[in-house]
């Protein structure tokens, strides 16, 4: 008997793993913990489709930070948000009154970020005394927890055990409580004064950071004692630290590697101009970026060069790494490369004169980019049988082009989860599109995200048309999130058309709906027929346990039972 129960418990928990998804890990802090290893842990975005875009008022300069499904960023309009990671949506923010050009660290609930006075020059040409900030704010409402003030700009927070590090362009390290903000520590660098651009990395009880004196330095975490300084050449890049290496670029074109217990250089590597990326190191291979306009593929045993894709342009941002990809911005666009032989997978540019200051971050299987003023998000494409390929015919009044991106085809048997993602449309013109597929009938509906269009000047609905009819007469319905029109569709060619006074596009994702053969998402029946089977399994046992019953076979006859219930139920 006991053997019996042992076995299905087994199998429980065994069933339970397969059916329950892996969390996926959230990206904390800059590079994504205080290694600044800068990996991911999700599935990779391989068939991009952006799933939405959310504009500040200033630019976008820091990577932001991704906990709990919640995006959290700075602009240099001076404010912090905290944004739906799923459809964009603000949550809150923060307005600091000063530009926020740092990646938060969100540990513990609270969400720590740094910002620096305005750089602005009087007409004395004096420039006036600059101090940086940082402010512990809570991650459910923004509400300020204490914030902390210094002289000079400051970097990127970084927090581990209970304490926050960031470093200043006076040349101090800082520790900070994370509690109350009260000072632990302050180091100088050995050169007084010598900025510090670099996030310092906090591993083993060390904390290592660059300098602008040429310095690497690295200092007890407790204490701000310094234990080593090793001079390569300094500069802006922050250091990765993995297996005992710290890697690190400098202002001098090179790629360091040093043995993080002693300081002792063990390769370098140079490349056309300086480097003020900060690498990603994955599965023995560290990757870079250069002024020189390459991204670098370098061995992380020796600094041989395993391959250079060219962006085109300067590369400072600092890549991302997530299952065999590897993201950074150039420019105005991002790019996706293989990781193994550094080629192209995709890319996504801007408009003109946006510049792509943030580095890419990855969650699950999503990748945040600044922009510009816009925070982006990417995703994986859902692609559907190809029966027959969806014609998409793409016009304004005006007759301006409109990029449009069909991922997935209407057909009469299958039509749902098609998404249609438009680039950026900010003008007062009505979008209209054809769809033209299979012949037949059915029931459908299109799902419009109010997240992804502007609205009307007064704040009321867009009006929606298909084949010239509006939204009411076709059946039309909304919630807070979205608009829902309904329709009876032939497969014939429908126009389609979003309009209103002063109404633009952002980001447009429009999901198809086929009702009559999708009632329910076929994750949420996927997840309803693992619970009813799990639930039933653990009845099953319970009744094994109460009434004695110990034979292989009578398991086995409740067992078929089992799934015949659950198949009648599937097929019902």
């Amino acid at each position: 008997m006991e053997k019996t129960v042992g076995a299905l418990i087994c199998l429980i928990l065994v069933f339970s793993l397969v059916l329950i998804p892996f969390a996926n890990a959230d990206w904390n802090m800059f590079r994504a913990d205080p290694s600044h290893d800068g990996v991911g842990t999700g599935n990779p975005v391989l068939t991009p489709a952006m799933l939405w875009d959310y504009q500040t008022n200033g630019s976008v300069w820091a990577a932001p930070a991704i906990v709990g499904g919640i995006v959290y960023v700075g602009s240099q309009d001076g404010n912090v948000y905290a944004l739906s990671a799923t459809s964009g949506v603000k949550i809150w923010n923060y307005n600091t009154g000063n530009p926020v050009g740092s990646s938060p660290a969100v540990v513990d609930g609270v969400v720590y970020i740094t910002a620096d006075s305005p750089s602005n020059v009087p007409p004395s040409g004096i420039p006036p005394p600059q101090y940086g900030y940082i402010y512990a704010l809570s991650a459910n409402n923004g509400d300020k927890i204490w914030n902390y003030t210094t002289q000079g700009w400051v970097t990127s927070p970084i927090v581990e055990d209970g304490v926050v590090y960031f470093g200043s362009e006076a040349g101090e390290v800082y520790a900070l409580e994370a509690a109350n903000g009260s000072e632990l520590w302050k180091s100088t660098t050995e050169i007084k004064g010598s900025a510090i651009t670099s996030t310092p990395a906090v591993v083993g009880g060390v904390v290592y950071y660059g300098s602008f004196d040429g310095g690497v330095y690295a200092l007890n975490a407790t204490t701000g004692d310094q234990m080593w300084r090793s001079f390569t050449s300094g500069g802006e890049s922050s250091p990765a630290v993995v297996n005992g290496v710290i890697y690190i670029g400098s202002t001098l074109h090179n790629v360091y590697a040093l043995n993080a217990a002693s300081g002792t250089i063990l390769w370098n590597y140079t490349t056309g101009e300086d480097v003020w990326s900060s690498p990603a190191v994955a599965e023995g291979i560290v990757y870079i970026g250069s002024d020189d306009g390459n991204v670098y593929a370098l061995n992380a045993a020796n600094g041989n060069q395993l391959w250079n894709f060219s962006t085109g342009s300067g590369t400072e941002s600092s890549p991302a790494e997530d299952g065999g990809v590897v993201y950074i911005s150039s420019d105005n666009s991002v790019y996706a490369l293989n990781a193994g032989t550094g080629a192209k997978l995709w890319s996504f540019t801007a408009g003109a004169g946006t510049y792509a200051d943030s580095d890419p971050v990855v969650d699950g299987d999503e990748v945040f980019v600044g922009c510009g003023n816009y925070v982006y998000a990417f995703g994986n494409s859902i692609v559907q049988s190809s029966h027959s390929e969806t014609i998409l015919l793409v016009t304004t009044p005006t007759g301006t082009s409109v990029d449009l991106e069909l991922n997935g085809n209407i057909t009469n048997a299958q039509m749902s989860l098609i998404h249609i993602t438009t680039n950026k449309f900010n003008t007062s013109e009505t979008l209209s599109f054809k769809l033209a597929g299979e012949s037949g009938t059915g029931f459908s509906n299109i799902t419009i995200p109010k997240s992804g269009v502007l609205q009307d000047k007064d704040g009321t609905s867009v009006t929606v048309l298909i084949d010239n009819k509006t939204a009411p007469e076709q059946g039309y319905t909304q919630d807070a999130n979205n608009y829902y029109v309904w329709y009876t569709t032939h497969f014939g060619t429908q126009e389609t058309a979003l309009a209103g006074y002063g109404f633009g596009f952002s980001i447009v994702s429009i999901v198809f709906t086929k009702a009559s053969s999708q009632s329910l998402p076929i994750e949420a029946i996927y997840g309803i027929v693992a619970t009813v089977t799990l639930v039933t399994i653990v009845a099953v046992v319970l009744m094994l346990i109460i009434k004695g019953k110990k034979g292989k076979s009578s398991l086995e006859n409740r067992l078929q039972d089992l799934n015949a219930f659950n198949s009648q139920r599937l097929n019902g």
